[in-house]
């Protein structure tokens, strides 16, 4: 216990202080109340229990001290302790010592769940968005079909319109014989009549 009494920030339980200053549980819970009347604040856990740290034991040890000396009542030592405690500016923590590594942890659970929370607030959003895309692709698709499809009826329309047209403009455009060509073609044709008649009388 030498050590920890070097160090205020060690604490000890009930049974350790007991055996390191040689004393029942009852008689330290007896000075521990005194020293608290004369206005000396002990440490306790969250579950309301007492624990000591290395100033505490030091200023048990010199009530031990003064009380057992014989010069002093009880109560005399306890308010000797305390006015002593006071100079030499004995501080004692508010909290438990490991109550600063409780508050990180709470703190960290705490940016955690926040975090957590924007993650589910993003991903609702992303999702969001996605049925957003989704939708705007259905419209567009559905655009060009529609699109496509009176494309097709039109081609359609035109294809047939185009049918009905061809063959009144194959006739317009029918070559037509010159005058030269038109007299040669009689010629052959009356010379030919001729021949015909000759061979046939």
């Amino acid at each position: 216990m030498t050590d920890k009494e070097n160090d205020p920030e060690i604490a000890a339980s009930a049974t350790e202080v007991c055996k390191t200053l040689d004393i029942k549980d009852s008689t330290l819970r007896k000075y521990a109340l005194l020293l608290k009347k004369h206005g000396y604040n002990f440490n306790h856990d969250s579950n309301g229990k007492r624990y000591y740290l290395s100033n505490d034991v030091m200023l048990l040890r010199r009530l031990i001290q003064l009380k057992s000396n014989g010069t002093m009542t009880l109560e005399q030592a306890a308010e000797t302790v305390i006015k002593w405690a006071n100079e030499t500016v004995i501080k004692t923590p508010k909290k438990a010592p490991d109550s600063s590594y409780n508050d990180d942890i709470k703190e960290l659970k705490e940016t955690v769940a926040a975090q957590n929370d924007l993650l589910k607030e993003l991903f609702n959003r992303l999702d969001q968005q996605d049925k957003k895309i989704d939708k705007r692709f259905d419209q567009v698709n559905q655009s060009l079909e529609e699109y496509n499809r009176e494309r097709q009826i039109q081609f359609r329309k035109e294809l047939e319109q185009y049918r009905l047209e061809a063959p009144a403009e194959a006739e317009q455009t029918e070559v037509q014989p010159t005058a030269e060509e038109a007299a040669a073609t009689k010629e052959k044709e009356s010379k030919k009549g001729f021949f015909s008649r000759l061979f046939r009388g």
